[in-house]
């Protein structure tokens, strides 16, 4: 369990303007949501399965002008522990921003999700679900005889477990704006 440790800082600014808010964390999910104040409030609860790897978590923040940078990461701890129950620690990071503000969102391993926000959003996410699954289905197909032809169970648990979390991305993304362009630039 990663959250037997945690703690929680806050960053609060006031912005003038449309507000450029820059999130990343290490592992955990990022959420923003909007509000008609002309501010913007991060909250960051970390948790961590020891206080050593609690303490290995950083959280910077600054402000200036109308941007506001939020950065969570981690130090590497290589292997796994057994006195820690495993390197297992997060950060979730919680954005109220004004409605029409532009958001750049990165996490590491974790969910993205943006709600009743107007402007650029740039969220990437390296969840590892639909690359494991596929990767899982590669091994199973693999290790088959050439001339099987009964029914495959193995492959299916990871080919829907990547549907899944595909179709849920494909609704966050579609419904988090509806006037939403996509820059073919990059």
């Amino acid at each position: 369990d990663s959250g037997r440790f945690s703690s929680r800082e806050q960053l609060h600014c006031n912005v003038t303007g449309r507000p450029v808010v820059d999130l990343s964390t290490f592992d955990g999910a990022i959420e923003v949501q909007s509000w008609g104040k002309s501010e913007v409030l991060v909250r960051v609860e970390t948790r961590a399965a020891s206080k050593e790897l609690l303490q290995s978590i950083d959280v910077r923040g600054s402000s200036q002008d109308s941007r506001v940078v939020v950065t969570v990461t981690a130090q590497e701890r290589p292997g796994w522990d057994i006195s820690t129950g495993g390197v297992s620690r997060s950060a979730r990071l919680v954005a109220t921003v004004p409605v029409d503000s532009e958001v750049r969102l990165r996490s590491g391993d974790g969910s993205v999700r943006v709600e009743r926000v107007r402007g650029v959003i740039d969220a990437r996410t390296e969840d590892g679900r639909i690359a494991g699954a596929l990767q899982t289905i590669v091994v199973v197909m693999k290790g088959l005889p050439l001339a099987y032809q009964k029914d495959m169970q193995e492959d299916k648990e990871g080919a829907m477990d990547a549907l899944s979390a595909l179709s849920l991305c494909i609704a966050a993304m579609t419904g988090t704006s509806p006037c939403a362009s996509v820059s073919d630039t990059r």
